[in-house]
């Protein structure tokens, strides 16, 4: 008889303000994916699913974290102001999410 596999959540990411949230899974195929969920301002109850990201599979962590980083990158809409433009804010929600994923799952005893 083959042992059931769950998807297991191996880490995740909750941002300063509290509305959102990333979480890297581990399937049962042994590869990683990933979703973004994020609370409704209005009435703060729960997390809601955003886009369609989980549907893609990774080969590795890194992958997974990766493309997460991205996702939030691709997601942003800053403003360009004499402290930086709109580019490099994009770019720095890109490299600050991957850090802090990486933290988040040295922290939970991963890499």
């Amino acid at each position: 008889m083959s042992e059931y596999k769950k998807n297991k959540v191996v880490s995740s990411f909750e941002d300063r303000t509290g509305f959102l949230c990333v979480d890297i899974i581990l399937l049962e195929n042994s590869k990683f994916s990933f979703k973004a969920y994020r609370r409704d301002p209005e009435d703060n109850s729960g997390w809601f699913f955003v886009g369609e990201e989980s549907s893609i599979q990774f080969i590795t962590e890194d992958e997974a974290i990766q493309k997460a980083a991205e996702a939030a990158r691709d997601a942003a809409s800053p403003i360009s102001d004499m402290r930086g433009t709109a580019e490099y804010r994009k770019h720095l929600c890109e490299v600050l999410t991957r850090r802090a994923l990486n933290t988040a799952v040295e922290r939970a005893g991963g890499k």
